[in-house]
């Protein structure tokens, strides 16, 4: 999302949820809050992105106050995770190219071609495409569904109930895919099971500095691990949007390793990013450039 780090900080500003109202208020050790404190100490004139904020309170807080890092780390966590579920809300239905891809994939699907999405966006926007077409659709190759979506970043409708062993005692929570302690309401899935924000430290969506080592954690590496499956058994890898970025040099490294002999696509304006691509993947790029509504998946 463009200007991602403004547009969480206006929201913070005017939503003052109850889970972090009171670090925004001045206080008498704080006159800036202990939100705005933090925040002014890392990033005083506002350079830093959304992305390079968490990085570098991931990286760098441990020489801060410790207990600062982690108000402004929480803070700036669930105000990204709240507002993507604020505009889910007001954006319910998905836009038209992404009505069309879903048409395109409803298509393949008839025809008995298996296809998979791999999103590392928190959003809901392919989801949403894909149950507006009548497609079914899954977080796992274990579960049985027409389109498979693997989120190695995790998903705002995604929570660690299960990882921290809470109480399941109505049911609610069913794991993303088999083995996995990851969870999600599966009747409800596009709607947002924490309302209330009871427990938004629960909500399951990897942040830029966290901890993303497939080999160290499980569930992450079921995720991976349906990823590499999803490449071996495709002749083409299509990049929509994705900019490759410098701190997720895990993804980077796995496509390159997983998709030789493969034909590459992207579809992406971005001058800068379209050299990262050629550079990574040399002569198995067969496209590079264009925004995703000029792509034939945008046409339908």
């Amino acid at each position: 999302m463009r200007d991602l780090r403004q547009r969480v900080l206006e929201f913070i500003r005017f939503d003052r949820h109850s889970s972090y109202a009171a670090l925004l208020d001045p206080c008498r050790e704080y006159p800036r809050g202990k939100f705005y404190t933090r925040l002014a100490d890392l990033d005083g004139a506002g350079e830093f992105q959304f992305e390079e904020l968490l990085i570098r309170l991931a990286a760098e807080g441990f020489a801060a106050d410790s207990q600062l890092r982690d108000y402004a780390a929480f803070t700036l966590r669930i105000g990204c995770a709240r507002l993507f579920w604020c505009i889910h809300g007001l954006s319910p239905l998905p836009e038209w190219g992404y009505r069309n891809f879903a048409s395109w994939l409803g298509r393949r699907v008839s025809s008995g071609e298996r296809s998979t999405i791999v999103s590392f966006n928190w959003d809901l926007v392919s989801e949403v495409a894909l149950a507006e077409a009548g497609i079914s659709w899954s977080y796992s190759f274990s579960m049985p569904s027409q389109v498979t979506i693997l989120k190695p970043h995790g998903s705002i409708n995604w929570n660690g109930y299960l990882r921290e062993r809470r109480t399941n005692e109505s049911g609610l929570w069913h794991p993303i895919g088999g083995g996995s302690r990851l969870s999600y309401m599966e009747t409800r899935p596009l709607v947002n099971p924490d309302q209330q924000v009871a427990n938004p430290d629960l909500v399951y969506a990897l942040f830029p500095g966290d901890p993303d080592l497939p080999s160290r954690d499980e569930d992450l590496h079921l995720i991976w691990q349906d990823v590499g499956a999803a490449l071996r058994e495709s002749d083409r890898v299509v990049f929509i949007g994705y900019s490759l970025p410098g701190y997720d040099s895990l993804a980077s490294h796995f496509f390159e390793q997983n998709t030789q002999g493969k034909h590459v696509e992207v579809w992406n304006p971005c001058a800068a990013d379209q050299e990262k691509y050629r550079n990574l993947f040399g002569s198995r790029i067969t496209h590079a450039g264009g925004p995703f509504s000029s792509s034939p998946y945008a046409r339908g």
